[in-house]
């Protein structure tokens, strides 16, 4: 069972990886064959010639190698429920909370909007869109401080006020 744990820990630090770059972790073939394996393969392959207990594994385990992607999704999903539940709970800990809504640039160069929630730690989530904005703010903030309404200590939206929705931008979706 540890040297299962161990495997495990070590795909999801390739996970972890190719996430803190933004590298795909799969391409169109990810066949042992395949001439061009993307990332994730590559990197499993070469932190595998680092470590024997990894090579071993992958050299001779028919079941779990965590190269196919319904695993990988899996370990996405787990791994975003975990820092999900940690940003709650460091918002819940939190003697105040600031919410900020701005602009950033994506890599195809569109501007995107995004919020940050921002504890004093500087955990942040992301969302894009006014209606996600004010949805997001008002669905996931609002509980978390409904039993403390002065933990909100601040606001801005920046560009987030005059995107607009069909009626409304982020600040007109927030007062309603």
């Amino acid at each position: 069972m540890l040297k299962n744990r161990y495997i495990l820990f070590k795909i999801i630090n390739c996970i972890r990886f190719c996430g803190a770059f933004e590298l795909a972790l799969w391409g169109h073939d990810e066949s042992d064959s395949s001439e061009n394996p993307r990332i994730f393969r590559k990197l499993i392959n070469f932190s595998a010639e680092l470590d024997a207990t990894l090579s071993d594994h992958q050299k001779n385990s028919s079941v779990f190698k965590g190269t196919f992607k319904e695993i990988q999704n899996d370990l996405l999903q787990c791994m975003l429920d975990v820092c999900h539940e940690q940003i709650i709970e460091e918002i819940n800990n939190s003697p105040f909370l600031t919410i900020m809504a701005d602009e950033t640039m994506d890599f195809a160069a569109k501007t995107q909007l995004v919020v940050k929630f921002l504890d004093m730690l500087a955990m942040v989530s992301e969302k894009c869109d006014a209606e996600t904005l004010s949805k997001t703010i008002l669905t996931v903030i609002d509980p978390l401080i409904q039993n403390s309404p002065n933990k909100l200590i601040a606001q801005s939206f920046d560009g987030a006020a005059v995107i607009s929705v069909q009626h409304a931008g982020v600040r007109a979706l927030i007062k309603k």
